[in-house]
């Protein structure tokens, strides 16, 4: 063994404890751990708590002050003074205004934070379940690809609750992939169906609403062609568009505020089958509330707000056509695939069916 060599450098176990100690004083002090050094007066009263004979004295004289201060002290406590009262609740006053709503606004941004968090992440949860769903049909694992797909169905949904903000780009991708399959398992096919008009309301949940006329007049009931000026109009009852002429509703921006009819009232209600005999065209309208079935009209420059949107599988036209936290009851075939993808996307292009 080589001999040990400058031992006198090496510190002994001592010293190593001690500085060991000195580290950790500095580390509790710069926290506030440590007790602070009592000064001469609390030794004195430690002394004179600890001494028998002392302890008996104080215990004596304390009991007098008890008897004799007892009652001008509870006479305090129960705040019989009003100008303690008012101290009192002029800092309880103070401390309330001053530290809670600061405390109260810092929660509230937090709150909104996290809310916007867990919208993003819902939105990338949709994207990425439908997108494992579709690879999972593609590679035949279709329980897999099932649960993917309520999955996506679960995050669509939170989304649309919470309108967590997501770019048309979004609803592209999303689109194409849900229609880069077409599932023939009946629970997939329903699967993807929901998807797709999951999609559609996710979309009309974050539309901006445009300004509605403050301007108020009353809606014309009979004619072939209704032109409307720059004004709301209310409206009870249906209005049936029938033939034997062409129908015509010009709009030119107006509003009809279709709020106060029955649920599952229609707004219009045309009594031709066809887009080509006796057809009906409204055009630069804002709609708002009821029940609308999209079949056998052509809708132009057309905003739905609040509106329960219903397609038949029938003719239509949409052009230029935007819905605004509206709800969908479209059937599964392949026209109203087409309905659910023009309202997810709102493409700048007509969407023709028949």
């Amino acid at each position: 063994m080589p001999p040990l060599e400058n031992c006198s450098d090496v510190p002994t176990n001592k010293e190593q404890l001690g500085e060991v100690n000195r580290r950790l004083d500095t580390i509790e002090n710069a926290l506030g751990l440590r007790p602070k050094v009592k000064g001469w007066f609390a030794r004195r009263w430690d002394w004179i708590v600890n001494n028998k004979g002392t302890s008996v004295i104080l215990a004596l004289i304390l009991c007098v002050i008890s008897i004799v201060g007892g009652g001008k002290y509870k006479y305090y406590l129960d705040h019989q003074y009003d100008d303690f009262d008012n101290r009192v609740d002029k800092r309880i006053g103070i401390k309330f205004d001053v530290v809670f709503p600061p405390v109260t606004s810092k929660l509230t941004e937090l709150g909104e934070r996290m809310a916007r968090v867990e919208g993003k992440l819902d939105v990338l949860s949709a994207r990425v379940s439908i997108t494992d769903s579709a690879q999972y049909i593609k590679r035949g694992e279709f329980t897999l690809a099932v649960k993917a797909a309520e999955e996506a169905h679960r995050a669509l949904h939170e989304a649309t609750v919470s309108k967590a903000p997501a770019t048309p780009e979004f609803f592209k991708q999303v689109s194409d992939v849900i229609n880069s399959v077409s599932p023939r398992q009946p629970e997939l096919s329903t699967k993807f169906y929901q998807l797709r008009v999951g999609l559609a309301t996710y979309r009309s949940a974050i539309n901006p609403a445009p300004s509605l006329p403050k301007q108020s007049a009353e809606l014309p009931t009979t004619g072939h062609t209704f032109t409307l000026t720059m004004a709301l109009y209310p409206a009870s009852t249906s209005i049936v568009l029938s033939p034997p002429k062409p129908v015509v509703i010009e709009g030119n921006g107006a509003g009809i505020d279709c709020t106060s009819m029955k649920p599952g009232q229609e707004i219009f209600i045309p009594a031709t089958r066809s887009l080509d005999q006796n057809p009906v065209t409204v055009r630069d309208l804002i709609l708002v509330g009821a029940t609308q079935t999209l079949d056998y009209i052509t809708w132009e420059n057309i905003t739905f707000i609040n509106t329960h949107i219903k397609y038949l599988g029938g003719s239509v036209r949409l052009r230029n056509v935007s819905f605004v936290n509206c709800t969908f009851d479209l059937p599964s075939n392949n026209s109203g695939q087409q309905v659910a993808k023009y309202a997810a996307l709102e493409p700048k292009q007509e969407l023709r069916i028949g």
